[in-house]
């Protein structure tokens, strides 16, 4: 009896311990504004200053310190999502954080890693949602495809959802949680509820308040009356979301889930009205938002940050406060908390949503496609999602492809070497290996089908510009051009298929060169200079280690480099206008510098890059067409005959001599003509070896 009593009064001030944690939690949470958000953007202006220049000059700088940064005290409950940068030069994009709402829920005993309890085993659960894509997320996308945005979208969407689904199956996790999407909405056009102005351009409180009022009026019955009714609504935002900074990446609240109070329990915080229920708001430019979405998800079911709020460790797992490198799996504390939460919603009498099976609407089914979302899109093309289209995956050294289930490096040929996220579950690591779990190994029977050696092929020439552009002229010898793009992805190469050959870049020459307007304005070295002088002095964000002097880099000559102050460092801070200047013939397209080929009419990196004469009519300058027809008139003559050998006979195998040939360009001014009017060669045939000419012997002896 004593025993029995003495476990009664133990779990008693477990629960009196817990329930002043939970108080701690709830008053931190309401002098959140007054305290806390002002050392939160102390610490983030310090994460934003760049670093100190490495002592060294070398190309590449790795350092695991930047892995797990934490910028935000636990008080707050931000999740911090690093930007592991390694970098000649400096670059970062504004580091990222998760916010929480902590309101009244509390952490069942149940759920502590300390506890006795043994849960039964439950069965597999299945959550509804509704999806909802905005329209400054679709805007994004239109800009980015110019053909077909709405189905880009939607696969990256899909994808997206695959990939949280994923991680929701994992074996630590159970029982597994199967993800099916019931509303799938993309919007064109903002609802009227959620206009930029109601949200202040996307103040992450207001806008997910916004949204939850506004899925749960469109919600249709509940969960036992209509088959499309959701348990969870999901925004996937193009607005960089804020609170008191850009720092925001997503916002969801605890423990909401099948809360059947939509919209009626409000809490005042920051004198903020907070409608509580499941539902999520998260950025979705990039596919290493399913973690974030993971995250938030996992909020909803009850489940807090690892180290901060449970026993676990604080940098391990997906629910840690600092997300990032490696954490792509569950936590013990995670499991319990998930478990706690669906045993009480089975007790509590409210029903849980989460016991009815269903099935994803056919068209909008993230599962149809049967590949992992590692394979829909490889790690390249996460890569350019993240940071941009000129951007793919480029190890740092002292680092191994396999590494990438850990964390994406991302580059473009030459300036920062960036992290991004945990590549997608199935992405190719190398070596007939796959990202699994977040470690890379072998194909497993349970992953799906056997993935299959795709090689890349390029994608149909696009272009955002419709028209020649009208800008001022900047810089002394440029040309106008149209810039065109094609990608690697009509398919994209996959599991260790050959890449694409040929560069991914064009520019159409607006007029043709015999028409193009060559202007006066900058040297390259002047529009440098100034450039990397506004940064140096940037209102916003400056980089203040810069000097303000520009370089000029010979192998990289269409991006712009800085140097940086009192030392031999350069840092990339852009690159120089479409048509700029590069060298003899050649100008800059997309940061790539090109030579003018095509009868004048494109730059481009080799001759089978060319246009044919049909896209070039369907290309207009302020109306007119860019080329009616091809100029007979000017052209070049027929190559002449070529001189003859500059060597009668050959001294070495070596030294063969030289032959030259001519030709004419038929045109008022030389100038109108592109390519070489001298071509030189070895000679052909060889001369023969020369033979030896005639000689005397020694003198021979004797006597006088």
């Amino acid at each position: 009896m004593i025993g029995k009593e003495k476990q009664e009064k133990e779990v008693k001030e477990e629960e009196e311990i817990e329930e002043q944690q939970q108080q701690a939690i709830i008053k931190e949470e309401e002098s959140f504004c007054d305290v806390d958000i002002k050392n939160s953007e102390l610490l983030f202006k310090a994460a934003d200053d760049p670093p100190s220049p490495p002592p060294t000059s070398s190309d590449i700088i790795s350092s695991s310190n930047f892995e797990n940064i934490a910028l935000a005290s636990s008080k707050n409950n931000l999740l911090m999502l690093p930007e592991n940068n390694y970098f000649l030069p400096h670059f970062s994009e504004l580091t990222k954080t998760v916010k929480t709402t902590i309101n009244n829920y509390t952490l069942p005993v149940a759920a502590r890693l300390d506890s006795l309890f043994i849960f039964p085993q439950l069965d597999p659960i299945t959550l509804e949602i509704g999806l909802f894509l905005d329209s400054m997320l679709f805007e994004h996308f239109k800009k980015e495809f110019t053909t077909e945005p709405e189905q880009h979208l939607t696969d990256f969407s899909l994808a997206l959802i695959n990939n949280v689904h994923v991680l929701y199956q994992q074996p630590s996790l159970s029982p597994n949680l199967d993800i099916v999407i019931v509303r799938f909405e993309m919007w064109k056009t903002q609802p009227a509820p959620l206009t930029t102005e109601i949200h202040k351009n996307g103040q992450a409180q207001t806008l997910l308040d916004s949204f939850c009022r506004h899925q749960a009026r469109i919600n249709p019955g509940t969960d036992l009356t209509h088959p499309e009714h959701w348990d969870h609504a999901v925004l996937l935002t193009g607005y960089d979301i804020y609170h008191t900074t850009s720092s925001v990446a997503g916002v969801a609240p605890v423990g909401r889930m099948c809360d059947e109070l939509f919209g009626k329990q409000i809490l005042r915080i920051c004198r903020i009205s907070i409608y509580f229920s499941a539902c999520s708001l998260v950025e979705g430019l990039h596919l290493g938002r399913s973690f974030v979405l993971a995250h938030e998800m996992g909020h909803n079911m009850g489940m807090v940050h690892d180290g901060v709020q449970n026993q676990c460790g604080r940098s391990c797992c997906l629910m840690s406060a600092v997300n990032g490198a490696g954490k792509t799996t569950w936590s013990s504390c995670s499991v319990r908390e998930f478990n706690a939460f669906l045993l009480q919603m089975d007790e509590s009498g409210r029903g849980n949503c989460l016991r009815d099976s269903s099935e994803s609407i056919a068209s909008h089914d993230h599962l149809r496609d049967g590949r992992l979302p590692g394979q829909r899109f490889t790690a390249d093309q996460q890569c350019s999602y993240f940071w941009g289209r000129d951007f793919q995956v480029e190890i740092p050294n002292g680092r191994s492809f396999e590494d990438i289930c850990r964390i994406l490096w991302c580059g473009n040929s030459g300036s920062t070497i960036s992290t991004a996220h945990p590549a997608l579950e199935g992405s190719w690591c190398g070596n007939e290996k796959w990202c699994h779990a977040g470690h890379c190994g072998e194909w497993h029977s349970e992953m799906g089908a056997y993935p299959v050696v795709t090689d890349g092929n390029w994608s149909e020439w696009t272009s955002s510009e419709k028209q020649c552009p009208i800008t001022q002229c900047q810089i002394t010898g440029s040309i106008a051009i149209i810039s065109q793009m094609r990608t690697c992805t009509a398919p994209a190469p996959n599991n260790g298929g050959k890449p694409c050959t040929g560069s991914n870049v064009r520019g159409i020459v607006c007029g043709g060169i015999a028409k193009s307007t060559v202007c006066e304005g900058f040297t390259r070295q002047e529009y440098g200079d100034r450039l990397c002088t506004a940064i140096a002095h940037d209102q916003i964000r400056a980089d203040r280690q810069l000097s303000g002097n520009s370089f000029l880099h010979a192998t990289q000559p269409c991006k712009i480099w800085c140097h940086v102050r009192d030392s031999e460092l350069i840092r990339n801070k852009g690159q120089f206008p479409n048509g700029s200047p590069c060298g003899p013939g050649q100008h800059c397209v997309g940061g790539v510098c090109l030579q003018l080929n095509c009868d004048g009419h494109a730059l481009v990196q080799g001759a089978e890059d060319c246009p044919d004469e049909e896209s070039l009519l369907k290309l207009s300058s302020n109306g007119h067409k860019i080329v009616e027809r091809k100029r007979e008139s000017v052209k070049w003559e027929q190559w002449g005959q070529w001189s003859i050998c500059s060597l009668t006979c050959r001294i070495s195998e070596n030294n063969n001599g030289v032959q030259e040939r001519s030709r004419k360009c038929r045109s008022p001014t030389q100038t109108e003509c592109i390519g070489k009017s001298l071509e030189v060669r070895s000679c052909n045939p060889s001369p023969p070896i020369c033979k030896p000419e005639p000689s005397y012997s020694a003198w021979s002896g004797g006597k006088i």
